[in-house]
C-alpha cells in the first residue's frame, strides 16, 4: 500500500532529526499529528498541518517539507497544477 510506504518513509525520517526535549514536545505532537492523518487517509489534514509547521519556522520544519515534498512527489493530498 503506497501510503503505508509514505508514512514509514517520513517515520523514519522524522526519527533522525527529532528530539523529544520539552521545549519542542507541542510542536512533535503537532507533527506526530500530521503523520497519524496520513495514517487515517486524511491527506488534507495531513499538508495543513505541515504548512503549518512549514509557515512558522518550527525545529520540526525539515520533517515537515520532507514529508510535504513527498506527498507531492506521490501526488497524493496535494492538488496538481499543469503549466
Amino acid at each position: 500500500m503506497a501510503l503505508g510506504r509514505l508514512s514509514m518513509a517520513v517515520f523514519l525520517f522524522a526519527g533522525l532529526g527529532a528530539s523529544m526535549s520539552p521545549l519542542n514536545l507541542a510542536v512533535a505532537q503537532d507533527y506526530q499529528a500530521g503523520l497519524d492523518a496520513v495514517d487515517d487517509g486524511d491527506l488534507s489534514s495531513a499538508v495543513t498541518i505541515w504548512r503549518e509547521l512549514i509557515a512558522t519556522n518550527s525545529e520540526d520544519r525539515p520533517q515537515a517539507e520532507y514529508a510535504l515534498a513527498l506527498l507531492h512527489e506521490t501526488g497524493q493530498g496535494v492538488g496538481w497544477d499543469e503549466l
